[in-house]
């Protein structure tokens, strides 16, 4: 019952919102982005290759989407997310605008979406090996954009400068 309340809220949601023109402006910060939806999702599909998603839990956190699932839906965000973080407008946590224009911004993104395909695809065929095989190219990206446009100098006032 629980489930059919929450989706008529969400089809009230929505139709209250049809024939809206989409939003143009990202609501939220590079580093917003980053912690709701990038990073939990990363860890979803990275841990997927250590820990057999099919095992038993006795998690609270666990609910009707589990198992690969959950490790598919995780990588299809991912690969969502890489339109999120050259979207424009998008400004990063020290209210400076993201370099969404810049070459390497926008190919480290692309990385990411790229390995969120791969996992797609890897948790399709529910390959804990194929997944292992990913880390290394989503650690690439990760960290490539990281020491260019977060990890500057250890302070956050530094960040997306390009």
């Amino acid at each position: 019952m629980r489930s059919l309340g929450c989706l008529l809220a969400l089809l009230s949601l929505g139709l209250a919102g049809a024939g809206q023109a989409p939003a143009t402006e990202a609501p939220g910060t590079v580093n917003e982005v980053m912690i709701g939806i990038i990073d939990p999702n990363t860890n979803t599909v990275g841990y997927a290759a250590f820990l057999d998603p099919d095992a038993p839990s006795d998690s609270a956190a666990a609910d009707q989407y589990a198992g690969w699932e959950r490790v598919r839906s995780a990588a299809i965000a991912m690969a969502e997310s890489a339109s999120l973080l050259m979207m424009s407008g998008r400004l990063c946590s020290n209210g400076m605008p993201a370099p969404v224009d810049q070459e390497d911004w926008i190919a480290w993104s692309m990385e990411l979406g790229e390995a969120g395909l791969a996992g797609y695809a890897a948790a399709k065929r529910e390959s804990m090996d194929a997944l292992l095989e990913l880390g290394e190219q989503l650690t690439a990206s990760c960290v490539s954009c990281h020491m260019r446009y977060v990890d500057v100098g250890g302070d956050p006032e530094n960040r997306c400068m390009p």
